[in-house]
């Protein structure tokens, strides 16, 4: 079950929500996720894995990715691309 914020401006005005919740809504819109009775995320805080150590093996592994194929991290972001 997911608890949605429905007091969003792109979800307004507040009528046919199932409808606003289909076409309008997004997963930013998402504040509980409840899985078999246990609260998973609340208030769009995950609360049963360490969200930043997930985003830290993901990086790793996207840089051994790259250097396996041999290819420079610096590719995806050149140098002096923000002036």
């Amino acid at each position: 079950m997911i608890l949605v914020r429905a007091n969003q401006p792109h979800l307004y005005p507040a009528i046919q929500p199932l409808q606003r919740i289909v076409y309008a809504a997004s997963g930013q819109d998402v504040d509980t996720v409840i899985v078999d009775g246990q609260v998973v995320m609340r208030g769009r805080k995950v609360l049963t894995v360490d969200e930043e150590a997930v985003l830290a093996a993901a990086q790793d592994e996207a840089m051994a990715a790259l250097s396996r194929a041999k290819v420079s991290p610096e590719i995806l972001m050149p140098a002096g691309v923000w002036g």
